[in-house]
């Protein structure tokens, strides 16, 4: 089959001199045409490929780490009836293919539910960025196989069939890892130590700064992860939309000495009878529509406190945040609707509260998957 045949199918194909190939269907068709389209297509010395709105249900003979040794990037989107992923074989754990799967840095899959990752085994160590949405089923499979990814740096993921995250996994495979995102997980039930015999040699998210849990609706607690012992180099920790969280470890928060931005938000059923204390490095913290925390300590230890931004909103059973004296000190402040406080008058509006009004989680949690940019992918994507 010729190439001009092929793109006068509804079907675009398009390779630039990066040796970057763009794959796009732009029309229902019969599965098996689009699968001889795509078995039919040039694919050597490939560094990045991206396959779009493809309707056939198995991926060309071809993704295969022996044909593809150059590929650096792999993206599969709205792919929905695809069932598996070639390119992650079993032969992925074979040591003579190893010089075949040291150049896939970037792996990004959205929009295929069919995908089956059942008999799935591991990915290629060389694993830079994942980003994964929608990516299929048998997903507490998936998380419990990831190992040796030591140069892995940024992990984004949503599923609606995760119930599980092993922390013994990831923590002790993921040394390099410095932004997770965990976001519309709206099964996950737990984050922890699922093997027993394995707490003992649990190691640490060394390098994890930025993390970001979202949407996970059915999540009951994060004791167990959010703590310095896991997160000893964190910076930025997000936890919104978790309505059925009850539980987080708040006598440890101030032990994080690298904590920049705190943010908790829309967590109704989150209760605590301690007083949350803020990090003496934190500078951003935010506390939206949580109705079971009381009391907040905002001083913090040290001559000149860090604390920039304070944003405190439909808190019914918030009484105390440690005095009027301390909030004055901070450069911006809103804080309405907690009946309950006392410190302040409210509404409260300080420094820059506009900006600090107008913070938006969903389209936050949106741009995380769907960010605004320039795609150096050719114009028909």
């Amino acid at each position: 089959m010729s190439l001009q045949k092929i793109k006068s199918k509804g079907f675009n194909y398009d390779k630039d001199h990066s040796n970057a190939l763009c794959i796009q269907w732009t029309g229902d068709q019969a599965i098996h045409m689009m699968e001889n389209q795509i078995e039919a297509l040039p694919h050597w010395n490939l560094k990045n490929l991206r396959i779009q709105d493809y309707g056939g249900e198995s991926c060309p003979s071809w993704l295969h780490p022996n044909l593809l040794p150059r590929l650096s990037s792999l993206e599969l989107s709205y792919c929905k009836n695809i069932q598996s992923v070639s390119f992650f074989g079993p032969y992925i754990c074979d040591t003579d293919q190893e010089d075949n799967l040291r150049c896939l840095e970037v792996l990004d899959i959205r929009g295929c539910p069919q995908i089956n990752w059942q008999s799935f085994v591991a990915f290629t160590p060389s694993l830079r960025k994942i980003i994964l949405h929608d990516f299929g089923y048998f997903t507490d499979h998936f998380v419990s196989c990831f190992h040796d990814l030591t140069v892995l740096t940024e992990w984004k993921m949503s599923t609606k069939w995760l119930t599980s995250i092993p922390l013994q996994v990831w923590s002790s495979n993921f040394p390099a890892l410095e932004k997770l995102y965990i976001v519309d997980c709206a099964s996950l039930m737990s984050v922890g130590v699922t093997d027993a015999s394995s707490s003992r040699s649990v190691g640490a998210f060394s390098s994890l700064i930025v993390l970001y849990i979202s949407g996970c609706r059915k999540l009951l607690s994060l004791d167990e992860f959010l703590t310095p012992a896991y997160l000893p180099a964190a910076k930025e920790i997000w936890v919104t939309w978790c309505n059925e969280l009850t539980s987080l470890p708040v006598d440890r928060i101030h032990h994080f000495t690298s904590l920049q931005r705190l943010v908790i938000a829309n967590c109704p059923k989150l209760n605590t009878p301690m007083v949350l204390r803020l990090p003496s490095s934190l500078k951003h913290f935010s506390l939206e529509s949580c109705l079971g925390i009381e009391c907040i300590d905002i001083r913090q230890q040290g001559s000149t406190p860090a604390l920039e931004e304070l944003k405190l909103t439909h808190c019914s059973t918030l009484r105390s945040v440690g005095g009027s004296i301390a909030v004055a000190q901070v450069e911006s402040v809103y804080i309405l609707h907690c009946p309950e406080l006392v410190d302040v008058r409210q509404p409260l509006r300080q420094g820059n509260w506009y900006v600090l009004c107008h913070q938006s989680m969903v389209a936050l949690c949106i741009s995380i998957f769907f960010p605004l940019k320039v795609y150096t992918w050719p114009a028909i994507c």
